[in-house]
């Protein structure tokens, strides 16, 4: 609204006959300066445009009667896949830039969130409040974590700055069975622990911006899903946002650089002093708010028809997919390759695509 006052300021300005053509040039200058303060997919603002020169390749995978769930990797060559099954000795994948294996071991763990700092250091965290290890060699078992009232944990995500600071977020059982009790877990480099906090939904990201504030993402399940938006503070959550979960409402949030960057329908923004800040907007009735990227330059853009690619100048896809029945479920991006996993739930094949910068 601002800039739309300032714009019908200088109209004003300029139709008066009795204006100086000295001011008139300085507004001209300051509006300049005005609206190129907004980013769109057609402003740039001078820095390097991310590159699209990538070589892809398409893995297929099955994890029996589960989707992959979720990715994490440190390096093209060193990639892992997750998904809750029926077979629990087909549920961690291993990419070793060849092939994705399994090491065949049964574990009685339904994973649903994963990440790591290094090849020797990840962890993974289960769906009955479980927590499991890779030290380089194995998957161990570490500790199990249950509410208060006896309940088993769903975690979502696991994130953390440092490998003596991690966070886990998830939810557990309401009165109508629904996953609406959020918790949040912490490791401190010796233990898990869940903080004493409660909030009526159920917690799906956390992550930590370059000023310090953390931003939690969540969803209220039940006739219509309502997703909402926290900060987290002091050991402490505070809603900031809500609304219904569809592709006009529905807010998530992503780690892209060091930014936090929320996506509400179509829109991006960050969140400062209290407030959201417009980042980008797109468009184009095919985005479904599904944002990844390494800067507000070199933005990846789930389609309903395939991967398109934001250069801080225009949209362009990357690959579109034939096959109606794929949804996305997981990404890795990484300095020179990203991988993107769509699964088909008529055949319950997943289809990894990686891409690897020329």
């Amino acid at each position: 609204m601002f800039h739309y006052f300032i714009a019908s300021l200088i109209t004003r300005l300029l139709s008066s006959i009795y204006v100086a053509k000295g001011m008139i040039l300085l507004i001209l200058l300051i509006s300049a300066l005005l609206f190129q303060s907004c980013k769109s997919p057609t402003s740039p603002e001078g820095a390097k445009l991310g590159r699209r020169d990538y070589t892809w390749t398409v893995d297929t995978l099955i994890i029996p009667y589960s989707s992959v769930y979720r990715m994490w990797g440190n390096d093209p060559n060193n990639v892992w896949a997750i998904g809750s099954a029926g077979d629990f000795d087909k549920t961690i994948y291993h990419y070793d830039g060849n092939s994705w294996k399994t090491d065949g071991i049964y574990r009685p763990l339904n994973p649903s969130s994963i990440f790591g700092f290094s090849a020797n250091n990840i962890w993974i965290g289960g769906g009955n409040g479980e927590f499991y290890h890779y030290d380089g060699t194995s998957w161990n078992y570490v500790s199990k974590l249950i509410s208060d009232i006896g309940e088993f944990i769903d975690f979502e995500n696991i994130w953390g700055e440092g490998s003596s600071d991690i966070f886990a977020v998830g939810a557990y059982e309401d009165s109508n069975l629904l996953n609406n009790n959020g918790v949040i877990a912490h490791y401190d480099g010796t233990s898990w622990k869940l903080l004493n906090i409660r909030t009526n939904s159920s917690l799906l990201s956390l992550y930590q911006d370059k000023n310090g504030q953390y931003l939690v993402s969540g969803i209220k399940y039940g006739l219509i899903d309502t997703s909402k938006l926290f900060l987290f503070k002091n050991n402490e959550v505070t809603q900031i946002y809500s609304g219904a979960d569809n592709n006009i409402t529905g807010a998530y949030i992503h780690k892209i650089g060091e930014e936090i960057v929320i996506t509400i329908g179509k829109k991006l923004y960050t969140y400062s002093n209290n407030s959201f800040v417009p980042y980008i907007s797109f468009d184009n009735s095919s985005f479904t708010g599904e944002a990844s990227g390494r800067s507000s330059e070199d933005l990846f853009l789930v389609m309903s028809d395939g991967l398109a690619h934001y250069n801080g100048v225009d949209v362009q896809y990357l690959f579109k997919l034939n096959n109606p029945n794929l949804y996305w479920t997981a990404v890795v991006i990484l300095p020179n390759a990203v991988f993107y996993s769509f699964w088909d739930h008529t055949t319950g094949k997943n289809y990894i695509y990686k891409g690897v910068l020329k």
